[in-house]
């Protein structure tokens, strides 16, 4: 009979370990995926920053040359 009461205590720490790797393993998961989600936002941010510094560069280029062949004539 005195196994029968370790026998439960042993259960019911078993099942709050499993409760605390479950819960750890949804932490770990859900910070997986907010960093995906950052990497995505900067990944977007960066490439519409790098698109209008293109188009004012090549914009900038432009009325340069067209200064240079004006003032050459």
């Amino acid at each position: 009979m005195s196994s029968i009461p370790s026998q439960k205590s042993t259960t019911a720490s078993n099942e709050l370990a499993k409760q605390r790797n479950r819960a750890a393993a949804e932490r770990t998961l859900t910070s997986w995926i907010h960093n995906c989600l950052s990497v995505i936002g900067f990944g977007i941010a960066f490439d519409r920053i790098f698109n209008a510094l293109n188009d004012v560069l090549f914009g900038l280029i432009t009325l340069v040359a067209v200064f240079t062949v004006i003032s050459w004539q």
